[in-house]
């Protein structure tokens, strides 16, 4: 028997396989779900339930002869099959399917066991897809100058493991969208999650009108706080600004210290060095942040040294081999240097630049 997909159709020959009239496979359940005839040609609609057609395709591949009969479509609700419905672009000039696409049913049952792997992958994925993330899993950036402020989705669930699906869209930090119908997303947002520091006000109307709400962390169903669907205009905005990717790194020997020796024989020379991230103003506007955002923007930072002076010879540091600490909170340590008799000692340190942020790293020389 040859079950052949050609563009938009499936063609079955029952006669090969010596089905009883009436109860070919893929008619017995499918037919009233996909309105297709009895017999010959079915056509694929544009829109259909992928959890469905993965049910009729198991069914009708691990029995052949009885098909479907112990398998009915009302055993799943029309709600469930709704919400994993997506669609499909069936002409064969789309590239989604490739046309005179045919598959032996004798090869099939060889492989059946990929068969099953591939159908329960084509029913789990839209489930393990659908958790909502925790605010401090959504990327860091939106793209390589702007942060990352929220994300917004289709579809909702009042279970949170279900919900956060569908199409989803990213907002920047910093974006004020006045007229939601522009992004395609008027009255269309069911949930979202805000990133640590950021907060999405939200507007019944357009041009930030009528009802408001400000969001922050996770929203897995917006139905509990009456804005399901109400969505017209938004606009989010972070503890700290886009300028921390805006800034091009640098770096320079800091003297800390000038240390002399008048008397007879060596003598040591001691120092108080700062060692960590200090950001600067125009990153955090002026105002303290967070331990998680502080945390966030370090690693930041760090990619951005790391990266722009990876070919540095201004100084004889590695900034790629940076430890986390030199990009979190600024704290004292204490340093010394051997400075013999009639000498004097300067003790420099590699500070790294980026606007108004610096970096104070533990590398110091006694030059």
């Amino acid at each position: 028997m040859q079950f052949a997909l050609n563009s938009a159709y499936i063609r079955i020959n029952p006669e090969e396989w010596g089905a009883r009239p009436g109860e070919e496979r893929m008619n017995l359940a499918c037919s009233k779900k996909l309105n297709w005839p009895e017999t010959g040609v079915r056509k694929l609609p544009f829109k259909f339930s992928s959890f469905l057609l993965s049910q009729c395709l198991k069914a009708f591949l691990t029995n052949p002869i009885s098909g479907l009969e112990d398998w009915s479509p009302d055993s799943t609700s029309s709600r469930d099959l709704e919400s994993r419905s997506l669609d499909v672009d069936l002409d064969s000039d789309s590239g989604t399917l490739d046309s005179d696409f045919g598959l032996d049913l004798k090869s099939i049952f060889k492989s059946f066991k990929m068969m099953r792997i591939i159908l329960l992958f084509s029913i789990c994925v839209p489930l393990i897809n659908a958790r909502c993330p925790n605010p401090n899993e959504l990327p860091r950036k939106y793209n390589s100058n702007t942060f990352m402020c929220a994300r917004i989705y289709e579809h909702s669930n009042h279970v949170e493991n279900l919900s956060c699906r569908g199409a989803y869209r990213n907002i920047y930090n910093g974006e004020n969208a006045h007229s939601a119908p522009i992004y395609g997303w008027n009255d269309r947002v069911s949930s979202l999650v805000v990133r640590e520091g950021c907060r999405l006000d939200v507007f019944w109307d357009h041009y930030f009108g009528g009802g408001h709400k400000q969001f922050t962390g996770k929203v897995h169903h917006l139905r509990n706080y009456g804005w399901n669907d109400a969505i017209s205009s938004w606009s989010c905005a972070c503890d700290f600004s886009n300028a921390a990717l805006r800034c091009t790194p640098s770096e320079e020997y800091q003297q800390i210290a000038v240390c002399g020796n008048p008397n007879p024989g060596s003598a040591t020379c001691t120092h108080s060095m700062q060692k960590g991230l200090s950001i600067g103003n125009s990153v955090t506007r002026g105002k303290s942040v967070s331990n998680t955002v502080e945390v966030s923007l370090g690693v930041t930072f760090k990619e951005i040294f790391s990266i722009g002076l990876a070919a540095s010879t201004t100084t004889d540091y590695s900034w790629s081999r940076t430890d986390s600490l030199t990009f979190s909170k600024v704290r004292t340590t204490t340093i010394s240097c051997e400075v013999v008799s009639g000498r004097t000692v300067r003790i420099l340190q590699v500070v790294g630049r980026c606007g108004d942020t610096a970096v104070y790293t533990s590398h110091y020389i006694c030059h």
